[in-house]
């Protein structure tokens, strides 16, 4: 749905559904059924927001709140072995809101710049892989049984989704003569923590940068 009261504004809403196909993973090295065959995920996705041109048309700011929600979540988690298996997470929720803004500041500079904030969680993921020292842990418990191990990730934010990220970019254009233009930019970014793998460990955390 969109909606524009005036010739600066335009409001919108969003609802929307996919999926994305199961499939098999030949990889897995546990003889079980049900861990050789992984489901397909399915998503909602709500979205709300609004652009405005303000400053007598000599910027624009876009900014949208949004909701995903997905169920059987296709996650890739190491075996405990050599490599890495394909399986499903039972539920993970993304919520968040972003804005971006882009400024004529004068004829020849333009400032753009971005924020944005992300909640990614799993919602229920109770088996989801163990971390290298779990499954230290539990072979010592469980001999030859390591690739059984799980832990739950339920409430635990999701790999890979830093909560913060922003960036700002300076760009100028000048005129040099008649058929020749200077383009040049500058450009800052930031990324918040997050985890390079879906089991959370410590020595997987990409710091912020």
């Amino acid at each position: 749905l969109q909606y524009s009261p005036d010739d600066d504004t335009m409001l919108y809403g969003s609802l929307s559904s996919g999926f994305k196909g199961g499939g098999f993973d030949a990889r897995i090295l546990v003889a079980n059924e049900e861990q050789f065959e992984y489901d397909s995920e399915k998503a909602l996705s709500a979205e709300i927001g609004g652009k405005f041109s303000v400053a007598q048309n000599q910027a624009e700011l876009n900014i949208a709140l949004f909701y995903t929600e997905i169920d059987d979540l296709q996650v890739s988690t190491f075996d405990g072995y050599t490599g890495f298996v394909v399986g499903n997470a039972a539920k993970m929720v993304s919520q968040g809101v972003e804005t971006d803004t882009r400024w004529l500041a004068t004829q020849w500079l333009t400032v753009v710049g971005s924020l944005a904030y992300l909640d990614a969680k799993f919602t229920s993921f109770e088996d989801a892989g163990c971390t290298n020292a779990q499954f230290v842990a539990y072979e010592l418990q469980h001999p030859g049984k390591r690739a059984e191990c799980a832990q739950d990730m339920s409430g635990r934010r999701v790999f890979l989704a830093p909560e913060w990220t922003a960036s700002l970019a300076f760009i100028t254009s000048k005129d040099l003569g008649d058929s020749l233009v200077l383009n040049s930019g500058l450009d800052f970014n930031f990324r918040d923590n997050y985890y390079l793998d879906a089991d959370d460990d410590t020595h997987l955390l990409q710091p912020a940068f």
